[in-house]
C-alpha cells in the first residue's frame, strides 16, 4: 500500500540534498546502473567510432559533473520506484527534455507526479560562453606565436617524447602534474622530452601572457606552433556541427532518452572542453602531415573531453606510437569515467596503456573492461608520504577535510556541527584548493573551536590523530597512510566501498552513519586516550600498495 505522504523532490541540487528517502533510492539505482549505463553509451556510440566530433560530446563522457544523461536516468528509475510506494511526489526539474519524459510517463501511467520545470534564459549565457571561449583561443593561439619561439622537432630522430600538462598559475615555478620529473630530465639531458601544456582560461588574460613566458624559458613545446588559423577555426565553429546528432536513439531500458542526449549535445556547457579536444586531434594530425616521428605520449589522463581529443589524434595517426594515460592521483571508486570502458578502447579515445600511481588501483580500473592494460608507475606527487614522521602524540586531535564539492562539504560540516559541542576538543577543518571556506559558509558564529587551516595537507595530517573526510577524494587513503583514525561519514552510498573497492581492510577506517554516532565515535577515542601504533613495517607495507616509489626503472616510461 502507498504511504499518504506528499513529496517534495528538487532535482536540481546535489543529491547529497536530496530527502533521506529519495537519497537512499537514488543512490542504490546509481551504483545498480553504472555497468549498464556504460554499456549503453558504448551501443549508441558503434556509429561514429571516428568521429571526433561525437567523442567530445559531453553525453559521452559518463562524467557527473559535465554530462546530467547518467544523473537523470538515476532520476527517472528512483521515480518509478517511488511511484510504488509514495502517493504524491512533486519534482522540480531544469530539463525541457526530462520534464516531457517524466510528464508523458506519469500521465500514461496514472501517476500522481507532478512536475515543475525550472526555465532558464540559455540563449544569451550561451552566446556568451562562445564568444568568450573564442576570443580565448585565438588569444592564445596569436600570443604563443608572437612570445615564444617555435621548437622544431627532428624528423630524423625517432626518440621524441610528449608529456600533455596543464599550464595553470602554479605552473610558473615548477611542473605541478609530474613534481619533480622536469627537474629529472634536465638533469639526464634528455632533451628530446618535451612538455605540451593545455592553458586553462583565466579571468586575467595578463596571467596567460605570464605563464606562457615562465614556460618559454624551459623544455615546453607549445601545440599552438603546429596548429593553424583554421584549425583554430574549424574547432570553435564545433557548435554548427552538432545539428547532425539530433536523432533518434536507442533507448535505455524503457526509456527514450534521444531528447536529453540532443539537448545536451547541442549546449554548450562544455564548449571549452570541446574546442580543446579538437585542437588536441588537430595537434596529432598536423604532427602527422609534416611526418615529425614521436615515440611516445603520455597523457595526464581524468578521460575528460579533452583526453579524447588527444588520445584519438595520436592512435588514429600514429598507430605505431604507444600511448599512455597517467594518473597520477589518487582514484576512488565515485567517478566512474575514470575507469575507461571496452567502446572507449575500441574508438581508441583512451590511451593504450594505463599508469596508475599504485598496485590497489590495478583492479579498480578494470571496472568496464576487463583487458585494459595497467600499468603501475611512479607515484610522482605522492613521493613525501615515504618521508612520514610517525608521531605518536598528535598536535591536532580532529581534522575535517573538505571535498571541493559545496554539497559534499555543507552536509559534512552539518554532520560536524554536533562534534563541537564536545569541550575541550580544537576541531580543524581543510578547505579544498578549489573552494575556499568562505564560498561554502558564511556564518560568523561558527563555533570558536573550529580552526580553518589552509597549511598543506601532508603537513596536517602529520600531526592529526583524528581524520575526518568522506565523498570522492583521494585524502581518505593518504589519511590511512599517515597513520590517522579515519572516520568516513557515509553521506553517499558509495562512500561504503570506496576504500573496500581498493581491497583496504576494514578495520583500517571507520564508517559512520549518522551525526550522534560520529559525535559517540569520537567520544569514545578521547575517553580511552587511544595512543596510535608505530607499526613502521606495517605502515610501509601498506603505503608501497597505494602510492608506488619513484624508480629509475619506472621513470623509463617518462623518456
Amino acid at each position: 500500500m502507498k504511504d499518504q505522504e506528499r513529496i517534495f523532490w528538487d532535482t536540481t541540487k546535489h543529491p547529497v540534498e536530496y530527502p533521506d528517502k529519495i537519497r537512499k533510492i537514488y543512490f542504490r539505482v546509481s551504483l545498480q546502473s553504472r555497468k549498464h549505463f556504460t554499456i549503453w553509451v558504448g551501443n549508441i556510440s558503434k556509429n561514429f567510432a571516428n568521429d571526433i566530433d561525437w567523442w567530445v560530446a559531453s553525453p559521452l563522457s559518463r562524467h557527473p559533473y559535465l554530462s546530467n544523461l547518467f544523473h537523470s536516468i538515476c532520476i527517472l528509475r528512483t521515480l518509478e520506484i517511488l511511484s510504488n510506494q509514495i502517493k504524491d511526489v512533486l519534482v522540480k526539474v531544469n530539463s525541457k527534455s526530462l520534464f516531457d519524459i517524466i510528464k508523458i510517463w506519469s500521465d500514461k501511467n496514472k501517476l500522481s507526479i507532478n512536475v515543475d520545470y525550472v526555465r532558464k534564459n540559455r540563449k544569451i549565457g550561451e552566446v556568451f560562453i562562445i564568444s568568450k571561449c573564442i576570443f580565448f583561443y585565438f588569444f592564445l593561439f596569436f600570443s604563443i606565436r608572437n612570445l615564444t619561439k617555435k621548437i622544431t622537432l627532428n624528423k630524423n630522430f625517432n626518440n621524441n617524447v610528449l608529456i600533455d600538462t596543464y599550464a595553470i598559475k602554479e605552473s610558473i615555478q615548477n611542473e605541478c602534474f609530474y613534481k619533480g620529473l622536469d627537474r629529472f630530465l634536465k638533469k639526464k639531458k634528455l632533451n628530446y622530452v618535451f612538455f605540451v601544456p593545455t592553458f586553462v582560461s583565466q579571468k586575467n588574460v595578463f596571467n596567460i601572457i605570464k605563464i606562457i613566458k615562465a614556460l618559454n624559458q624551459r623544455n615546453y613545446l607549445f601545440k599552438e606552433h603546429y596548429l593553424k588559423f583554421t584549425d583554430i577555426l574549424f574547432a570553435c565553429t564545433y557548435f554548427l556541427r552538432t545539428k547532425k546528432y539530433i536523432k533518434k536513439y536507442k533507448f535505455y531500458k524503457n526509456w527514450d532518452l534521444s531528447k536529453i542526449i540532443c539537448e545536451e549535445i547541442i549546449s554548450s556547457n562544455n564548449y571549452s572542453s570541446q574546442v580543446g579536444a579538437i585542437l588536441n586531434y588537430k595537434f596529432a594530425k598536423n604532427l602527422s602531415e609534416n611526418k615529425i616521428p614521436i615515440k611516445k605520449t603520455i597523457k595526464w589522463f581524468e578521460n575528460h573531453i579533452v583526453d579524447k581529443g588527444w588520445n584519438l589524434g595520436f592512435r588514429k595517426y600514429f598507430n605505431k606510437t604507444k600511448t599512455y594515460g597517467y594518473q597520477g592521483f589518487l582514484s576512488v571508486p565515485h567517478l566512474m569515467h575514470l575507469n575507461p570502458a571496452k567502446h572507449e578502447e575500441y574508438a581508441k579515445v583512451i590511451p593504450s596503456e594505463i599508469i596508475t600511481v599504485g598496485k590497489a588501483y590495478v583492479k579498480l580500473k578494470k571496472e568496464f573492461f576487463s583487458k585494459l592494460k595497467v600499468l603501475v608507475g611512479p607515484a610522482l606527487n605522492y613521493q613525501h608520504i615515504y618521508k612520514i614522521n610517525l608521531i605518536k602524540n598528535k598536535k591536532i586531535k580532529i581534522l575535517i577535510i573538505l571535498t571541493g564539492i559545496k554539497a559534499y562539504d555543507l552536509k559534512l560540516l552539518e554532520w560536524v556541527q554536533k562534534v563541537s559541542k564536545i569541550d575541550n576538543i580544537k576541531i580543524t577543518i581543510k578547505p579544498h584548493p578549489i573552494l575556499p571556506m568562505n564560498k561554502i559558509i558564511t556564518n560568523k558564529n561558527f563555533p570558536k573551536n573550529y580552526i580553518v587551516s589552509n597549511e598543506n595537507l601532508s603537513s596536517l595530517l602529520e600531526k592529526t590523530k583524528i581524520a575526518v573526510s568522506s565523498g570522492p577524494t583521494g585524502a581518505t587513503i593518504e589519511c590511512l597512510a599517515y597513520n590517522c583514525i579515519l572516520l568516513i561519514p557515509v553521506i553517499d552510498a558509495m562512500d561504503e566501498f570506496n576504500l573496500k573497492n581498493l581491497d583496504i581492510a576494514q578495520g583500517k577506517y571507520n564508517l559512520i552513519y549518522n551525526e550522534v554516532e560520529l559525535v559517540k565515535k569520537i567520544r569514545k577515542i578521547i575517553k580511552k586516550k587511544y595512543i596510535l601504533k608505530n607499526d613502521r613495517k606495517g605502515n610501509f607495507k601498506f603505503i608501497n600498495s597505494l602510492f608506488e616509489k619513484v624508480t629509475n626503472k619506472n621513470l623509463k616510461y617518462y623518456y
